[in-house]
């Protein structure tokens, strides 16, 4: 028993091989290549935004207001203590950065309502 081909077997395999492709080379002649058509892309509608925003009214985020900056030194900082005041350059009615998750959203102005402070949003 030999290991290796017959010259008959060789010859069929080869056959075989150069019938695969002839064949294939037939079906990529009848292959018709056009043009990709999509579909239009429409803006969405404010009313499908509006229902698309009302799935995540649950959705908690964090909102910050910058009431102001300072900069103090380390011994200042160690001197603080309870009913200690940090002054800070904005006054009621001077305008602030509004804050969501960290991210800029929108400007407002500091109000005072009922002896509390308060932002009214001035523009987004």
């Amino acid at each position: 028993m030999s290991d290796g081909l017959s010259q008959e077997e060789i010859n069929k395999f080869l056959n075989n091989l150069n019938q695969e492709n002839e064949k294939s080379s037939r079906e990529e002649r009848n292959h018709v290549v056009e043009k990709v058509k999509f579909k239009p892309l429409n803006a969405l509608e404010k009313k499908d935004t509006q229902r698309q925003l009302k799935e995540y009214g649950d959705t908690e985020l964090r909102l910050s207001v910058e009431l102001g900056k300072t900069v103090v030194t380390v011994g200042e900082v160690i001197k603080l203590k309870e009913n200690s005041v940090i002054k800070l350059e904005k006054l009621v009615g001077d305008n602030v950065s509004v804050l969501v998750n960290d991210r800029y959203f929108a400007q407002g102005e500091i109000v005072i309502v009922n002896d509390t402070f308060g932002v009214r949003i001035t523009s987004v």
